[in-house]
């Protein structure tokens, strides 16, 4: 009985919206590769067109935005795309603001705390579905 409720735990846990990076950072330069994102969807279900913008907290946001490409009709979208900062002297009180928009249409978003993230090394991070 546990391993069954763990198990429709996983496949549930599993089918939230997720985007996959690798950041790094070396002299002065952050760099940001977006992989993938799974599970994304619009409010309706359907299969969003998304692209990701990216916002380097505090800085002015329209000075520091960068976006994807957009990758149309898909739930499990591939970019493979690389984000560059240049002249960030620090990582320590920056957050990175990652939004996944279909056209206009808010998909999910994420901020990451830079100075807590482990560089070098890709990971899966969970999409929120509200801006706070």
């Amino acid at each position: 009985m546990e391993l069954e409720r763990k198990r429709r735990g996983e496949k549930f846990a599993d089918k939230k919206p997720k985007v996959q990076l690798a950041i790094s950072y070396k002299d002065a330069k952050l760099t940001i590769l977006v992989k993938h994102m799974k599970n994304i969807h619009l409010p309706d279900g359907s299969a969003p067109s998304a692209h990701v913008e990216f916002y380097l907290l505090p800085y002015p946001s329209e000075a520091r935005r960068r976006k994807t490409k957009s990758v149309p009709k898909c739930t499990d979208p591939t970019y493979n795309e690389i984000v560059v900062y240049d002249e960030v002297t620090e990582l320590q009180g920056h957050v990175l603001m990652l939004i996944v928009k279909s056209k206009t249409t808010f998909v999910g978003a994420i901020n990451i705390q830079l100075c807590s993230v482990t560089l070098n090394e890709e990971k899966w991070y969970p999409l929120g579905n509200s801006i706070i």
